[in-house]
């Protein structure tokens, strides 16, 4: 679901037929509100585009919701499959990645991703319950990983990071789980 007073497009005719929105973020006021809070909108994250990829649609939506009324433009995927698909087209800047979905599995995606000239040095976050499982994702690829369950505002803090907009460098810490 697009937030009231943003846009949204189809990717293209084929993710279309699946249902996949790009939410447009906010282009000129520096703070956005919602029923999730205040969310300050940093001006170099407004053209920064986030693909959210999770089977769990309640998680999918309130978190893309959420990093667009923070300012970034985001797109979803609901499995493996179809984020693939969306990544070729919507060109993210970061993608946050669950591991466990049925099909291909949050693990391959990244690895796919990774093997692909084209998308190599596209930032993944994983997110995952296991903490294991985030050192095994670090180690096949991933650039870092947040524990679920996790905090929205912690959540944008770090998609900031990761980014480079806060003034660090995503590469120092991106095995350091964030609550």
């Amino acid at each position: 679901m697009i937030p009231a007073g943003r846009s949204a497009a189809y990717v293209d005719e084929a993710t279309a037929e699946r249902g996949v929105r790009l939410a447009v973020g906010p282009r000129t006021p520096r703070h956005a509100f919602g029923r999730y809070g205040a969310a300050v909108v940093d001006e170099g994250a407004l053209r920064r585009k986030i693909l959210v990829i999770d089977d769990d649609d309640r998680l999918r939506d309130v978190l893309s919701r959420y990093l667009v009324m923070a300012g970034f433009d985001a797109a979803t995927a609901a499995d493996g499959h179809e984020g693939l698909a969306v990544a070729k087209t919507y060109e993210p800047d970061l993608i946050i990645l669950d591991l466990m979905m049925p099909g291909i599995d949050g693990l391959e995606v990244c690895k796919q991703l990774k093997a692909d000239p084209d998308r190599e040095s596209t930032l993944v976050v994983v997110f995952t319950a296991l903490r294991e499982e985030g050192a095994a994702a670090v180690e096949a690829g991933a650039d870092g990983f947040i524990p679920k369950p996790f905090n929205l505002d912690k959540m944008a803090e770090r998609v900031r990071a990761f980014l480079g907009l806060d003034g660090t460098d995503h590469q120092l810490d991106a095995a350091a789980p964030t609550a």
